[in-house]
């Protein structure tokens, strides 16, 4: 039997918009997609967006239904540009949300 382990991946705590949080939820993020291997910017943003609550998940909701229901050509600009980059969106909830200073 081997004594290597893998280690139980520990997902983000939901974020529900309080400013002094955000910091900590995108570093959560960021170490959840890298633990699990996920690269893609479109599924990182979507899988980040799951774990929105609150007015966090109030403002970005319509971004996410617009993301799923339609077609890259039909959807809004915002959206689009979100969702190819995953820097745009974090950036995207610095502006919304504020930033706390470094």
């Amino acid at each position: 039997m081997s004594s290597a382990r893998t280690a139980k991946v520990k997902e983000p705590a939901p974020y529900d918009g309080k400013r002094d949080e955000l910091r900590g939820f995108l570093t959560q993020v960021r170490i959840y997609h890298k633990r699990i291997g996920l690269t893609d910017d479109s599924e990182r943003v979507l899988d980040a967006s799951a774990y929105l609550k609150g007015d966090a998940l109030e403002w970005f909701e319509p971004i996410t239904r617009d993301y799923l229901e339609n077609n890259k050509e039909d959807q809004e600009d915002e959206t689009s540009e979100i969702f190819a980059s995953f820097p745009k969106f974090e950036e995207t909830l610095k502006n919304v949300f504020g930033e706390v200073d470094e």
